[in-house]
């Protein structure tokens, strides 16, 4: 995949774009969107294996803050409308005017909202080990909402140093039941050596800190019922622990007449998917 950018206001989008074939222009371009702290890579081997069975262009994006995209101004907190409004970027950059939506953990979550938004956008919507983003009951909203500003206030975090990438693979294996094959492609686009010899992680440092707000349940579940994209879901077993059992439900009988499939493996288990997951995704994406 090549190296893709554009302009997002005063700031640059990144993310890895597939080659445009003369038969994947006949099908719907598909964008792929990563998880927290993860990048584009994540996502490269997904895509670069479903073009081998149903070709289309193809972009994995870097959100603010992730990947090699630029961090917004220091005060300046408003991810997941920024994620939003990334997507809509992305759109108009290559002159989209319909996509079939893939999003994993996070990038699930952005494409639950993006789906419910704007469902003349979305033909398919892929979920991968994700049903939305994460919410927070309304009696936790004053706690929350002090914590969050709070840590806006603190010193910056220090972001850990490395004397060597493989030190910061190390680092990052394990996190959600992440292997090292898994974990290779996203700490090689993570990470920056710096002018004393050092490697740190690309990702903005306030990625870390606690959200001052977060969505509620009943507005979480209130954009699932507006989504109108047939919608795959696909959960890793064992199952993460994200949610608890009765969200799960509860979201999960929201989408109404989505296709659910569990599948053995990791949260990270489409960073190097295997056949059946391969096969399941193409086969929802070709259908018309």
């Amino acid at each position: 995949m090549l190296e893709w950018r554009t302009e997002f206001g005063a700031y640059q989008l990144s993310g890895l774009l597939a080659p445009n074939l003369a038969l994947a222009n006949q099908n719907t371009p598909r964008l792929a969107l990563h998880g927290w702290l993860d990048n584009a890579a994540s996502m490269a081997g997904i895509l670069s294996a479903l073009k081998q069975i149903h070709p289309a262009p193809s972009l994995a994006l870097d959100f603010p803050g992730h990947g090699l995209s630029s961090h917004t101004a220091p005060n300046h907190h408003a991810p997941f409308v920024d994620y939003l409004e990334a997507v809509l970027t992305v759109l108009d950059a290559q002159n989209w005017s319909q996509i079939d939506l893939i999003g994993h953990s996070m990038g699930g979550g952005v494409a639950t909202l993006f789906a419910a938004a704007f469902p003349e956008k979305v033909r398919r919507l892929v979920l991968l080990d994700s049903i939305g983003p994460l919410s927070a009951a309304p009696t936790t909203f004053s706690s929350d909402l002090r914590k969050g500003l709070i840590a806006r206030r603190s010193a910056k975090k220090s972001i850990p140093s490395y004397f060597d990438p493989q030190s910061a693979l190390a680092a990052r294996v394990g996190a959600f039941g992440i292997t090292e094959l898994q974990a290779a492609p996203i700490v090689e686009r993570g990470i920056v050596q710096g002018t004393d010899g050092l490697w740190r992680w690309r990702s903005d440092a306030r990625l870390t800190q606690p959200s001052p707000t977060r969505f509620s349940e009943a507005q979480v579940l209130n954009a699932i019922s507006e989504i109108r994209a047939p919608t795959l879901v696909i959960l890793a077993e064992p199952r993460a622990s994200f949610f608890d059992p009765g969200t799960v439900d509860a979201r999960l009988a929201a989408f109404g007449n989505a296709e659910i499939v569990n599948m053995q493996g990791t949260h990270h288990l489409h960073v190097c998917p295997d056949g059946a997951l391969v096969e399941t995704v193409a086969g929802f994406l070709a259908a018309t």
